[in-house]
C-alpha cells in the first residue's frame, strides 16, 4: 500500500508534503543522536563492533 497517494487524497498535497518534511527532520535528529561519530577515523568494522558491544548514546559525549 502506498502512503503518498492516500494522504494526498485525504489531507491534500500541501499537508502531505509538510508531513513528510517534518518526518524527515525528525529522522535526522534521531540519527544525529544515535549514530556514532566517525570523525576519529573509525572503520566500518570498528563501528559494527561498537554496536555488537551495546553502543550507548551516553558514550558519545
Amino acid at each position: 500500500m502506498e502512503v503518498f497517494p492516500l494522504l494526498r487524497i485525504t489531507i491534500g498535497l500541501a499537508y502531505t508534503e509538510a508531513l513528510f518534511g517534518i518526518l524527515s527532520v525528525a529522522a535526522f535528529i534521531v540519527f544525529y543522536f544515535i549514530m556514532p561519530m566517525t570523525k576519529g577515523g573509525k572503520s566500518v568494522e570498528e563501528i559494527a563492533e561498537m554496536f555488537e558491544k551495546g553502543y550507548s548514546v551516553r558514550e558519545r559525549a
